[in-house]
């Protein structure tokens, strides 16, 4: 009986108090039937008579009227004791001992701010108040807190609430201190830990609240996270979406700095593209980007003058390093509602020169000749250090120092030539062929190309083909793709399109399928001619790039070298294809920092700074052996048995990796660590969407930002109240009208006019 009250009583203690009252209106009518002493006499017994004939309507009467009295008071204690119909709409703290398990958002966009709060402290607000209401009840409710960044380990499990409790957690979560993390988190694997956790624990009632911000990005077409839930439920757990953020607000984010950082040389001016995205509903004008080297501010910055809604606008800016070492850049803009997404950070190495090794198989090398001019005829705005050389050289010489390698005209290549070309090209370096009157296909088909298996994107045929010239047509040779490295050529009424003539080319094997769909392999035809056969193609090949020329890179075989798209395409080709691990490492908040060593090289200590609020602070680590060693920032070596791991890479900025070697020489390695861009979308999901997406998962509870009834219980049953006090009010009227239709009321006497008597004369 206890239990029934409790679930359907918000004070089931006055429950039976209130019941009790019931009594009250049957005392009274009894003692008003039996407060006066019975005299029979004549006249009395003729009104007994009359009584006796009336006697059940008396009854009826008499009995409505209690019952309407007792109904009252019935009413009076439903209302006291607040009666709930559903018992699933009780206060969460009623009823058996029970379970409350909070899952925090702590995601980059829960630092969204406005006024003097934020979507995170709001969460924290919460989750004071339930500990709050939970310690009114003590020995009653259990409370565990896990957070969304590691929900595998439980920031507090299943502790008793009470009052000291609750001012332990105030301590905790005090907002300077318990702080969001900057990156992007995975609900759904909250979802499945805090299930894992609850079926663990047997014999309570279990409520697990979600406390977020509910974007929209992570609720649509999120049917894994709706069946998560219905899980949840399915097992008899409440489950309760609590939300903290009260609307939308418009926000600009800085979603890309980037540059062709792996060719940036001293003095030579280095291009970077700056993208601003609007994640608001109207455009916005004059956006500025400031930039900074190491610090200290640049005298450019990048400029916007509109960028429209839900837009991503792009600007390219031109700066000079002149020193050749590490720069660390910056681009920020002006602080708004999330203030952690208007930075991005950029490492970049910066060298003396742009080391090129150009090989030509023709001993006149009349083609490096052209591609040398194109690439460095003027070495100080570009950087190039040009080394000229013939193929076998790849025997002799360190491939790793040259950015890039062309191949003109290669006739063939010794094995012990294409194994280092192979190992130059798989640890990051960019290759570049060009054909010739002197190359061999059956050597390049079988050596290089090795059915896909080598650093040549495709086989050739036989024999070098014309291309048949065609008086009619309006299509000009050259056919390029919508590719970056041919944006000099594309455009409508390009003015060196039609200039560029291909006489004769290699077409590639009769075997090797034309289509790029259709053959699904990793080569890309980048340009065609105008009879479909591939110009410029390009693979992947390791962790490197090779693009292939099918066409000679002296005006020999085409007019291109004559044109000046060329000198532009091969600056292009250049950035495009230059050696990828010169560019330092770019990397998402949140990524761990893998360290893999080679113990007869390195000592086991390992030195990482790294950014925070206060500044920098500095982490020591001892590399431990491990059993399966990978490649990490400082090496492709596999072999490798020490490792150290840093997982504190939650604050965007410039990390720096210190090593020491046998020597006891410090090495460093430099890592540019930025907020993910998917946080910086603070479109809301509607708790109607919320619904729509949640059917099948079972009964869910919206709670709405900023409203704590559903912790007090004060929303339970307020529409059987309203019903409790109209129907209240009904029967006191009726008990009025109808005791005072039941008792005796005399008639009252009409005033007379006194008569004066007649005056004497």
């Amino acid at each position: 009986m206890n239990a029934w009250l409790a679930t359907h009583f918000f004070n089931p203690t006055l429950v039976v108090a209130g019941a009790s009252l019931v009594a009250v209106p049957i005392i009274i009518h009894l003692i008003n039937r039996m407060r006066f002493r019975r005299v029979r006499f004549a006249a009395m017994e003729f009104l007994l008579q009359s009584q006796q004939r009336n006697r059940r309507r008396l009854l009826l009467e008499q009995m409505l009227l209690l019952l309407t009295r007792v109904a009252m008071v019935l009413l009076i204690m439903l209302l006291i004791a607040r009666l709930i119909l559903d018992p699933q709409q009780l206060s969460l703290f009623r009823g058996a001992k029970a379970h409350h398990v909070v899952l925090l958002d702590d995601s980059g966009s829960m630092r969204e701010r406005w006024g003097e709060t934020t979507a995170f402290k709001e969460s924290l607000n919460v989750i004071n108040q339930l500990l709050s209401e939970g310690a009114l009840r003590p020995d009653t409710q259990t409370f565990s807190l896990m957070l969304l960044s590691r929900p595998e380990q439980p920031f507090v499990s299943q502790r008793d609430v009470n009052d000291a409790f609750v001012m332990e957690m105030r301590s905790k979560l005090e907002p300077d201190i318990f702080r969001p993390t900057h990156q992007g988190l995975d609900l759904l694997a909250g979802l499945r830990q805090a299930k894992q956790f609850l079926s663990e624990e047997k014999g309570t009632v279990q409520h697990l609240h979600i406390l977020s911000d509910y974007r929209e990005r992570d609720w649509k077409d999120q049917k894994a996270i709706a069946a998560a839930i219905g899980e949840l439920t399915s097992a008899g757990v409440t489950v309760n979406l609590v939300k903290t953020v009260p609307k939308r607000q418009a926000n600009l984010a800085l979603t890309e700095l980037s540059g062709a950082v792996q060719i940036a040389a001293a003095g030579v001016p280095l291009r970077l593209k700056v993208g601003v995205t609007n994640y608001g509903e109207q455009a916005v004008k004059d956006v500025r980007v400031a930039l900074s080297d190491d610090g200290v501010k640049l005298p450019v910055s990048a400029v916007f003058d509109k960028i429209d809604a839900n837009e991503t606008a792009y600007h390219e800016v031109d700066i000079r390093l002149v020193t050749p070492r590490v720069h660390r850049l910056a681009a920020s803009l002006d602080a708004d509602v999330l203030a952690e997404d208007n930075e991005r950070f950029l490492a970049v190495d910066v060298s003396s020169t742009i080391p090129v090794l150009i090989l030509d198989g023709d001993p006149e090398a009349d083609a490096a000749s052209y591609l040398a001019d194109a690439l460095a005829a003027d070495p100080i705005t570009t950087g190039v250090a040009i080394t000229l050389d013939n193929a076998d050289s790849l025997r002799r010489r360190a491939l790793d120092e040259f950015r890039v390698i062309y191949l003109l005209n290669v006739p063939d290549l010794a094995p012990d030539a294409v194994a280092p070309l192979e190992a130059y090209v798989r640890a990051g370096g960019g290759l570049v062929w060009f054909v010739g009157d002197l190359v061999r296909p059956v050597h390049y088909n079988e050596a290089l190309y090795r059915n896909g298996a080598g650093p040549f994107p495709l086989p050739l045929a036989l024999n070098v083909e014309d291309l048949a010239a065609d008086p009619t047509s309006t299509e000009a040779d050259l056919v390029p793709s919508p590719h970056p490295l041919f944006a000099v050529l594309t455009g409508d009424d390009n003015p060196f399109l039609a200039g560029v003539h291909v006489q004769r080319y290699f077409p590639p094997h009769a075997d090797w399928v034309r289509d790029d769909a259709r053959r699904g392999d990793a080569t890309r035809t980048l340009a065609s001619l105008r009879n479909k056969a591939p110009l410029v193609v390009e693979r992947e090949f390791g962790k490197g790039r090779v693009v292939a020329g099918l066409s000679t890179a002296n005006p020999k075989w085409n007019d291109w070298a004559r044109n000046p798209s060329y000198v532009v395409f091969q600056l292009d080709l250049l950035k495009y294809i230059s050696r990828r691990d010169r560019g330092l490492p770019v990397r998402t908040v949140g990524e761990p920092i893998q360290v893999a060593l080679d113990p007869s090289l390195y000592t086991e200590q390992v030195e990482i700074t790294a950014p925070s609020s206060d500044g920098v602070r500095t982490s020591r680590l001892q590399a431990a052996p491990e059993t399966e060693s990978k490649p990490s920032e400082n090496s492709t070596d596999t072999a490798l048995r020490l490792a150290a791991t840093f997982r504190e890479t939650d604050e965007p900025g410039i990390y720096q990796v210190r090593l020491l070697n046998q020597a006891q020489q410090a090495e460093e390695r430099i890592l540019a660590y930025n907020a993910p861009t998917s946080e910086s979308d603070l479109d809301l999901a509607t708790s109607d969407n919320l619904r729509k997406r949640l059917t099948d998962a079972g009964e869910v509870r919206i709670q709405e930002p900023g409203q704590f009834q559903w912790l007090q219980g004060e929303e339970a049953g307020s529409e059987i109240r309203a019903w409790l006090l109209w129907m209240l009010l009904g029967l006191f009227l009726f008990e009025q009208w109808f005791a005072y239709r039941l008792s005796y009321h005399p008639p009252m006497k009409k005033a007379t006019t006194p008569r004066l008597a007649p005056m004497k004369a």
